[in-house]
């Protein structure tokens, strides 16, 4: 589902944030991304879908190659794809309801089919009783929920979650890596990016560990 082959991405044609990186996600994978702050985790998630391009070498993703992709096909691709923040990036002047719909709104989909997936999407996270809350008044693990439930409107292959607990205490961020635990085992492979020991302690999933730009395990 993700391959990456001998990726260097420099700035400025100087500073390397990704050095030489190697690896593979298969398809129904949950695979955790490690690193300290400032390691190259944000970057690498930046090639994933297609913000950034290597320097040298290659992306793969869902089919779709770094190296050949047209610009008209990365929002395809992107579709592809649902991304979680650490900071959540929900619109302030939309409820909880409007902020899940809109990925679907933008890709045009019937009023009727939306209101349907949003509503079991809702229900799955456990905020049907909050619908029509705007994001303001809800706690940062609701907060991160409503991001989840957007991040898997339009059905997507691959979830990226980058750094999702880190604004969370402990207890929450444990909940939400359930909740994602639970989206994987419906089949979305995902990458999750975290800095956090405690989360992968018992996580039984496949761990990448980056550091200055470098894969070490």
């Amino acid at each position: 589902m993700i391959k990456f082959n001998h990726v260097t991405k420099s700035f400025d044609g100087v500073r390397s944030v990704l050095n030489d990186v190697n690896f593979f996600v298969e398809r129904g994978e949950f695979v955790f991304l490690i690193g300290h702050t400032g390691a190259g985790k944000t970057t690498l998630f930046k090639h994933i879908y297609m913000e950034e391009f290597p320097t040298q070498g290659q992306v793969i993703v869902a089919g779709y190659n770094s190296n050949t992709i047209r610009k008209k096909e990365i929002p395809y691709l992107r579709r592809k794809i649902g991304i979680v923040f650490q900071d959540f990036k929900l619109l302030k002047d939309r409820n909880v309801f409007e902020n899940v719909a809109l990925t679907l709104q933008v890709a045009d989909n019937r009023k009727k089919n939306i209101k349907k997936r949003v509503f079991h999407l809702l229900s799955e996270m456990g905020l049907s009783h909050q619908r029509n809350e705007f994001p303001q008044t809800l706690s940062g693990g609701e907060q991160q929920r409503v991001s989840i439930a957007r991040a898997l409107a339009a059905d997507p292959y691959i979830l990226l979650a980058d750094e999702p607990t880190g604004n969370l205490d402990l207890a929450v961020a444990f909940d939400i890596l359930e909740l994602l635990k639970q989206v994987n085992a419906g089949g979305t492979t995902i990458l999750m990016a975290t800095h956090n020991p405690e989360l992968i302690k018992n996580a039984h999933s496949r761990i990448l560990e980056i550091k200055q730009g470098t894969i070490i395990r």
